[in-house]
């Protein structure tokens, strides 16, 4: 039972889970107009929708969204990763466990310098994060 204990323990420790997550958060508006036609194909072909249970899930496990621990208004600071083109929907997160949240100091979307249009299809997002 100790050795579990301490497995669970260490599994909440500070930790951060970042990237592409290709879904969205649930509530958030999404119109795939604007998107290339091949990605359009795929919504359709899965459903009409870009999944939102993955970030469901997250909140779910105890984990918190940064971009909307900073930024609760979806509809003034909507976030939006992609495309760098055309950035319309917010694709990209960064999850830290709740009991962490307060150490969120700020979350943007990075669109300068020149050379994060050119790097990937998404804008990077920068976190600042406190030491405690």
């Amino acid at each position: 039972i100790r050795d579990q204990l301490v497995r669970e323990r260490q599994a909440f420790a500070f930790h951060l889970l970042a990237g592409d997550f290709n879904a969205l958060a649930p509530g958030e508006h999404f119109d795939p107009s604007p998107m290339p036609a091949w990605i359009r194909g795929m919504i359709w072909l899965s459903g009409r929708e870009i999944g939102r249970h993955t970030i469901e899930m997250m909140r779910g496990d105890g984990y918190v969204d940064a971009w909307r621990t900073v930024h609760p208004d979806s509809a003034q600071e909507p976030g939006f990763t992609f495309p760098v083109w055309s950035p319309h929907v917010r694709l990209d997160y960064v999850f830290t466990p709740a009991a962490f949240a307060s150490r969120i100091v700020q979350c943007e979307v990075r669109r300068t310098p020149q050379a994060v249009r050119t790097a990937s299809d998404h804008f990077p997002l920068l976190v600042e994060l406190s030491d405690r």
